[in-house]
């Protein structure tokens, strides 16, 4: 079936589609739009519902452009364009992150978001770096490109952030090639063109 907008009073909010997440046990597809907000697809009644950024309301979403969606226990972790919130899908609302510090404060274009096999929510965030959060202690640490470290992240533009069968945490960064993370000093392995032969620095 083809969903397209304005196809009928119940369609799909925008043609630009940046994040599915497909909920297996409800059957649900949540969609995040550019500039169409956050879709929800009942697959088996066929019914969208909408929700969307309302201008002084921080129960909403931070922003109509969502760029990645990952679930966190009973409720989705949103990555939009102006930071990341955690959606309760069972009355629609907000609470948006990282408002109550500096380092949170920077975290607001936001590329990737996933969870490692640790429970660790790693966030790259456009010009940043990448950031680690964990939810049960609440500590949030950022890793910024260091000139003078050579094992700091090679760049602070991260477009996607992975976990390996093994374990490995890989990040993809915009003209320093690939990152592999080292959890056990804390710090960063680059692989690039010059270097390892990547076809590409830009991932």
């Amino acid at each position: 079936k083809w969903f397209r907008p304005g196809s009928g009073p119940n369609s799909i909010s925008h043609n630009n589609i940046k994040a599915l997440y497909y909920d297996a046990s409800k059957d649900i597809i949540w969609i995040g739009t550019h500039l169409g907000g956050l879709n929800r697809l009942d697959i088996r009644s066929g019914r969208f519902t909408h929700y969307r950024m309302e201008a002084g309301n921080p129960e909403t979403l931070p922003s109509d452009i969502i760029r990645d969606i990952v679930p966190y226990q009973h409720q989705l972790v949103v990555a939009t364009q102006n930071g990341i919130c955690l959606f309760d899908p069972a009355n629609g609302k907000c609470q948006q992150l990282f408002q109550d510090s500096k380092e949170g404060k920077k975290i607001k274009m936001v590329a990737d978001v996933t969870f490692d096999s640790n429970g660790t929510l790693w966030i790259a965030a456009t010009g940043e770096g990448v950031f680690s959060y964990r939810f049960d202690t609440g500590k949030l640490t950022n890793y910024r490109h260091d000139t003078a470290d050579p094992h700091s992240i090679s760049n602070n533009n991260v477009n996607n952030i992975t976990q390996d069968s093994k374990g490995n945490l890989w990040f993809a960064t915009s003209g320093s090639g690939l990152d592999l993370y080292r959890p056990a000093s804390n710090d960063f392995e680059n692989f690039d063109q010059a270097k390892n032969g990547l076809s590409s620095n830009c991932i």
